[in-house]
């Protein structure tokens, strides 16, 4: 009789128990070699990216003792395009998240690389985009829906997948979108809005930076349709917008308050929130309602100091172990990720913040 090793399909068959998987079940179930099971397992590289993702999802599901602890030899890129964190301290905050979650993950062979740009410049970014994209395996990009941007994106995802952070490129062929609802979180500021200034309602200036970053639009939707249909006594009056240029904010603000005194509340969608605390000193309206995004150090203290009364939060750190994850699982690197690719958004007052 001829002896004839079990394959791990024999032992489920014949109800064996306690065999141990190894590389050989591994190589027959994906139908590759042996030789590059091993190479994939024991990190030699030189496998190509789909098929060692293959090989790593079947050893998971097999249980191969050394798939769960491996190091995979190629170095996953992503490269990140955002605004400059300089000039705005929520996308600091993301970056110094992003740094955070790469060092989180970094038994899994991944790299983040920043790019960041000037979003009074928009054309720049659309190099970036097609220079970035040639050396990453995933793009992850923060920003504004212009059709120029929209082509370069649908461009490079022709060989990299696209994935849209914390504003949505809908039109462009992005994989994914990872970020918060802002169309939920226009409707929660709207809420506020018409619950701060009561029965009475008054009349609203919204404060955009810009409107071309379909989160900020959303925004502004969310906040139109709850004051319509709930708050009708709230009354946007006029809409400004800054183009994200804070030294504009206090002199576009000052001149919104001259021309109708009769604004009592205020609805900042961007950042720029110390200029526009200034521009209310100066008139001398502690009384405004101001409601905004991001919990950023300086909006901390405004609101803690009754300069503002509430923030709408979005968890960057979240946003970034999310998109790592859905990088991670896609190339067979991290089992099915559980990061929401809607992450959530909170609620601040001068009373819960710490």
């Amino acid at each position: 009789m001829i002896n004839k090793r079990l394959s791990w399909r024999d032992t489920v068959n014949l109800g064996v128990a306690n065999v141990k998987t190894t590389m050989a079940d591994v190589a027959e179930a994906v139908g590759v070699s042996l030789k590059t099971v091993d190479r994939v397992i024991n990190g030699r590289g030189g496998v190509e990216p789909g098929l060692e993702q293959r090989v790593l999802a079947e050893a998971r599901r097999q249980n191969l003792d050394r798939a769960l602890a491996i190091r995979p030899t190629r170095i996953l890129r992503l490269q990140i395009l955002m605004p400059d964190p300089a000039q705005n301290s929520y996308f600091s905050d993301l970056h110094k998240a992003f740094l955070h979650a790469n060092e989180v993950y970094r038994l899994h062979n991944v790299a983040c690389g920043f790019h960041f740009y000037d979003v009074r410049r928009p054309n720049d970014l659309v190099e970036i985009i097609g220079e970035a994209s040639a050396h990453a395996d995933f793009l992850v990009v923060v920003a504004p829906n212009q059709v120029q941007i929209v082509d370069a994106i649908n461009e490079a995802a022709k060989t990299t997948k696209v994935i849209t952070l914390n504003t949505d490129l809908p039109a462009s062929r992005r994989w994914q979108y990872i970020g918060a609802d802002d169309l939920a979180a226009g409707r929660v500021a709207g809420e506020l809005m018409g619950r701060f200034l009561g029965p009475s309602g008054g009349d609203v200036l919204l404060v955009a930076g810009l409107l071309s970053m379909l989160g900020q639009e959303e925004r502004e939707k969310g906040f139109r349709a709850v004051t319509q249909a709930r708050f009708n006594n709230c009354r946007i009056v006029e809409v400004i917008e800054s183009h994200d240029q804070k030294d504009q904010i206090k002199s576009l603000v000052a001149e919104a308050l001259y021309k109708n005194p009769q604004i009592t509340g205020i609805y900042h969608t961007t950042f720029g929130s110390v200029q526009l605390a200034q521009a209310l000193s100066y008139a001398g309206r502690s009384d405004m309602v101001v409601i905004t995004h991001e919990l950023t150090p300086e909006r901390r203290d405004l609101l803690i100091n009754g300069e503002i009364d509430a923030v709408i939060d979005q968890d960057r750190h979240g946003q970034a172990v999310a998109v790592m994850e859905a990088c991670l699982a896609e190339f067979g690197r991290l089992g099915q990720t559980k990061a929401p690719m809607r992450t959530p958004i909170s609620i601040h007052l001068r009373e819960n913040i710490s």
